[in-house]
């Protein structure tokens, strides 16, 4: 089965809460991972900071574009290494994304 159609099987389902997500491979419903929604924020709002576009992100980390924007979005959770790239290509320590994804995080509980 393609990326794209795992992907459009994996749909939020509840808009006003959401917290629940349907699993593509099973089926059951799963609480969505706020750290990785925080860790997409903190993503984004350094990428912009930079004026970096995702294209200019992805090619600085080695990655594809879409998938830049998918981690953005919260649809994939990046590796650590792939984590490691992009705070690489984007000039700051791995350590600093992470804390300010756990700040984050931590504010909106």
């Amino acid at each position: 089965m393609s990326v794209k159609a795992l992907l459009s099987r994996a749909r939020i389902y509840s808009y006003a809460n959401e917290a629940s997500v349907r699993c593509s491979v099973c089926g059951m419903r799963r609480r969505r991972l706020e750290f990785s929604d925080a860790f997409a924020s903190v993503l984004q709002r350094h990428r912009i900071a930079k004026k970096l576009s995702r294209q200019a992100l992805s090619q600085k980390a080695g990655l594809h574009q879409t998938y830049i924007g998918m981690i953005e979005r919260g649809l994939s959770n990046p590796s650590l290494d792939t984590a490691s790239a992009i705070a690489e290509a984007l000039e700051i320590p791995f350590s600093r994304l992470i804390a300010e994804a756990e700040t984050e995080r931590n504010a909106t509980k």
